[in-house]
């Protein structure tokens, strides 16, 4: 069973769509299968917020912020 989700994050680079949510976990969903390929616990209280960063040469980096305090970049 999934948790509220907080924030969510397309990366149209490889069809993912990236899930925060309350119990401090990030879920992967690949779009094509609308299925939950990875999750991790991202944060000590629940993600509040999602940010995608394409960088020149770089592949996508996601930018989590959570209700612990913390930036974490995936």
């Amino acid at each position: 069973m999934l948790s509220q989700i907080n924030a969510i994050e397309i990366c149209p680079e490889h069809n993912m769509l990236v899930a925060g949510t309350e119990d401090s976990k990030l879920r992967f969903f690949d779009l094509n299968s609308r299925q939950v390929v990875n999750s991790v616990i991202g944060h000590a209280d629940s993600v509040s917020s999602l940010c995608s960063l394409g960088l020149q040469g770089q592949p996508n980096l996601i930018v989590s912020g959570g209700h612990d305090g913390a930036v974490r970049v995936w």
